[in-house]
């Protein structure tokens, strides 16, 4: 009947008077006021899934080639000082940024806290390799002369006494986000080396050090 009708129409238009949301996230802007009149197909809110964040990063195409999919990223964001947040490569753009020599390159990251908030800047490290127990110097401590890449140890030369040893090493990794060498071989875990730069060291000098 017609009343049954009715019926049936209040209940829907009932039912449309309520908004679900599609995800779990947060009111990142609202196009409507409370009592406004709101048109058929009209944007009410914008919604943020903040526990998901994407960083766009540019970088230069002579890099990208050394670039791939789900390549582990370090991330620094302005306002969060030394925190760094971890984030892996989703996606690479196909061409270059229009006007520039530039690459977009898209990192997904965790944002549990929902400590991220979109349109941060921040600048990251992509991680190209890894090696794990390795034996590392800072790169200062590393010199490079006619004879080759060497760093400086300390030694016992009896009692309080050290000396120093010039020690031929042979580097891996250099190019590191601690800013550190690795050292394949030459360099025992655990002895002392000489990092401060600017110092003229040569094999044998007598040293000792302060406080000990």
């Amino acid at each position: 009947s017609a009343y049954e009708q009715q019926v049936i129409m209040a209940r829907k238009a009932l039912s449309d008077a309520v908004v679900v949301a599609p995800i779990d996230g947060v009111i990142a802007d609202r196009m409507v006021n409370p009592g406004e009149r709101a048109p058929v197909d009209g944007r009410l809110f914008a919604i943020a899934d903040l526990g998901i964040m994407e960083m766009e990063a540019l970088v230069p195409a002579r890099d990208v080639p050394r670039l791939k999919l789900g390549q582990k990223v370090s991330l620094r964001v302005e306002g969060f000082g030394e925190r760094e947040f971890q984030g892996r490569i989703e996606r690479i753009n196909p061409t270059v940024q229009s006007g520039s020599r530039s690459i977009p390159v898209y990192i997904r990251l965790a944002n549990p806290d929902f400590s991220l908030r979109g349109g941060m800047f921040g600048s990251g490290e992509a991680i190209l390799a890894e090696a794990r127990h390795a034996v590392a110097v800072p790169y200062e401590a590393l010199r490079t002369d006619a004879k080759g890449p060497h760093v400086f140890v300390l030694v016992q030369n009896g009692g309080t006494l050290e000396k120093i040893e010039r020690r031929a090493v042979t580097p891996g990794l250099t190019e590191t986000i601690q800013g550190k060498v690795e050292i394949l071989q030459g360099l025992r875990d655990g002895e002392t080396v000489v990092a401060t730069p600017g110092l003229r060291l040569s094999d044998g000098t007598p040293a000792r050090v302060a406080g000990r």
